[in-house]
């Protein structure tokens, strides 16, 4: 509930996310950091206007375990 699209458009591989409720993306790529996931990038230097707010990419490289493992930390959070 505190991850949500920043833009509504369809996207290929790369999508913005911003972390609301108190969540940054320092903070969130750290507890991703520590379960050795590498987070999202964050965007407040380029844009600044959009938040708390990472540009992730997936791709067909990455197993449905691996996007699991990500989503089980980020619920621990």
């Amino acid at each position: 509930p505190w991850i949500e699209p920043v833009f509504a458009h369809p996207f290929f591989n790369e999508f913005v996310v911003r972390y609301t409720g108190g969540r940054t993306v320092d903070g969130v790529n750290q507890a991703l950091q520590q379960a050795g996931i590498l987070g999202g990038l964050p965007l407040r230097p380029w844009y600044p206007s959009l938040g708390e707010a990472a540009l992730w990419c997936a791709t067909e490289s990455i197993a449905t375990d691996q996007i699991d493992r990500v989503v089980n930390v980020l619920q621990t959070l």
